[in-house]
């Protein structure tokens, strides 16, 4: 007679035992992970100098407040997520962010209550000294935190984001052509190629063929699975 499945179960044995939902292992597990893989980040960035210290805000489908703060290696130029502040149902003032990033405590200026977030320490933590640059978009709230980072440590360098500022002057321009005719140069170049007795004019919408070209892209995986393939032969691999 074979045995029964039950006769080997836990609960056969020891009836007050409760089996473990599956969620508790992996939730212990990434935590442990992800605090041993910060370690060995905080490690690693020990060897470079004149890091560069960058943080953005943004929200999640569930509308989560969360900023993510990054370092930035000078060479090889690597950057490396270090943080994540969760500051949902916080007021994401310079002082909060300033809170987060520096762990420092503050008075809110909207309750008056001493606020104290989760001691992130991540300048002092990756090492102040070894920062020079802190960057990040010019909303009201984050130029601000920049300014009291770098009045805290008076050698970091204080800079908005350019490529930021890039971005949102091309699109400016890229709208403001469709309005104003005088700009519409901006979005256009001309080539002239000359040749004995011929003069061929070619003008070209850059702004359109660019945004045709990282628009197919990035709705297509095929294509660029094979643009990759080809980058691995050419010695800039930056891409587009």
């Amino acid at each position: 007679m074979q045995p029964n499945f039950a006769d080997y179960s836990p609960n056969a044995r020891l009836p007050s035992y409760a089996c473990p939902d599956r969620s508790a292992f992996f939730t212990k597990h990434i935590v442990a992970e992800a605090a041993s893989l910060a370690k060995d980040l905080e490690k690693h960035l020990t060897k470079f100098e004149h890091n560069t210290v960058s943080y953005d805000g943004w929200s999640s489908k569930g509308c989560a407040e969360i900023y993510t703060v990054h370092i930035t290696t000078p060479w090889p130029r690597q950057s490396y997520l270090v943080e994540g502040l969760q500051l949902t149902g916080k007021s994401t003032d310079a002082e909060t962010l300033f809170a987060g990033i520096a762990a420092v405590s503050f008075v809110s200026r909207l309750t008056s209550d001493t606020v104290v977030l989760k001691p992130q320490q991540i300048i002092i933590r990756f090492v102040a000294w070894r920062i020079s640059i802190v960057v990040s978009d010019t909303t009201g709230n984050v130029k601000k935190c920049r300014a009291m980072i770098c009045k805290k440590w008076p050698w970091i360098l204080n800079c908005p984001d350019p490529c930021h500022q890039l971005n949102l002057m091309m699109k400016d321009i890229m709208l403001g052509s469709k309005k104003f005719p005088k700009i519409a140069a901006f979005t256009q170049v001309s080539l002239v190629l000359s040749r004995p007795l011929v003069y061929t004019n070619y003008s070209m919408k850059v702004m359109t063929i660019v945004s045709s070209i990282t628009t197919y892209f990035s709705h297509s995986n095929y294509a660029t699975h094979h643009l990759k393939e080809e980058l691995k032969k050419e010695k800039d691999q930056r891409g587009i």
